[in-house]
């Protein structure tokens, strides 16, 4: 049992890991915010190109502006500020508090991914640069790191570009507006940086947890059949699972239906 004073220092330990996630996800508000307010401003500049002399109306896409530096209370930053410091913290037990890279490639990854989820869920776009900047990342840890992130090989990684994109893709065209070219871009992109097993077991989550809010959009009436949500945020959120939850789970299901 650790001593006073050595408890001390673990709790001292987790609030710091916690105040650096949380700080570092607030400083990707600027990011997120300048994505949004530049979508919605390219989208305002086609209405007028069109003539609509009307401007954006409550039913087109541009009608809304950025709340977050507008003088406006928002509950993003501090929505952003506690999601960054819990990010903090799995990343760190994940590369280990003794200063394990894999935790610093892994919170560079999460933040981004955070913009996407953030600037889809306002605008229904997830803009090309984030998709560039994740496989960017990619590269990057694959050359600084390449065997020991996430213990996935660089084949794994190059399968990961096609393993859950090129279905998506064929699925988009075979039916119109199932996933945004956005959506298909960044999980090209980061199945680069977890591989197909996670890209694909990220993909599981996220239709399961899309599917469910969906059917809770029509039990509720807040959305018709023909309606459509942001699936971004759910990507994310379903590739957070699969890393830190994914092999545990695969596990489980191995041992529990597979002899």
């Amino acid at each position: 049992m650790p001593s006073g004073s050595g408890l001390e220092f673990c709790l001292w330990k987790y609030v710091l890991v916690w105040l650096m996630g949380a700080g570092f996800f607030l400083l990707l508000n600027p990011l997120a915010a300048c994505l949004i307010n530049r979508i919605w401003a390219e989208e305002n500049e086609r209405f007028s190109g069109a003539g609509d002399k009307g401007g954006p109306s409550r039913d087109k896409p541009g009608r809304r502006h950025c709340r977050m530096f507008k003088g406006k209370f928002s509950l993003r930053p501090l929505a952003m500020g506690f999601l960054g410091g819990l990010t903090a913290l799995l990343c760190a037990a994940y590369g280990g508090f003794a200063g394990g890279i894999s935790g610093l490639w892994l919170m560079l990854f999460f933040g981004l991914l955070a913009v996407a989820a953030v600037v889809d869920q306002e605008t229904m776009e997830i803009p090309d640069c984030l998709p560039m900047a994740v496989g960017l990342l990619s590269v990057a840890a694959m050359a600084g790191e390449p065997n020991l992130l996430l213990q996935i090989s660089l084949g794994e990684r190059l399968s990961g570009l096609f393993s859950v994109s090129v279905p998506m893709l064929l699925l988009a065209l075979a039916v119109p507006g199932a996933f945004g070219g956005g959506d298909i871009k960044l999980m090209a992109a980061c199945g680069m940086f977890l591989g197909w097993k996670l890209n694909l077991l990220a993909l599981f989550f996220a239709v399961m947890a899309g599917g469910l809010w969906g059917i809770w959009l029509l039990a509720r009436g807040k959305a018709g059949r023909k309606d459509f949500f942001a699936f971004g945020p759910f990507l994310c959120m379903g590739m957070a699972a699969a890393v830190f939850w994914g092999d545990a789970l695969l596990g489980w299901y191995c041992r529990a239906f597979l002899p």
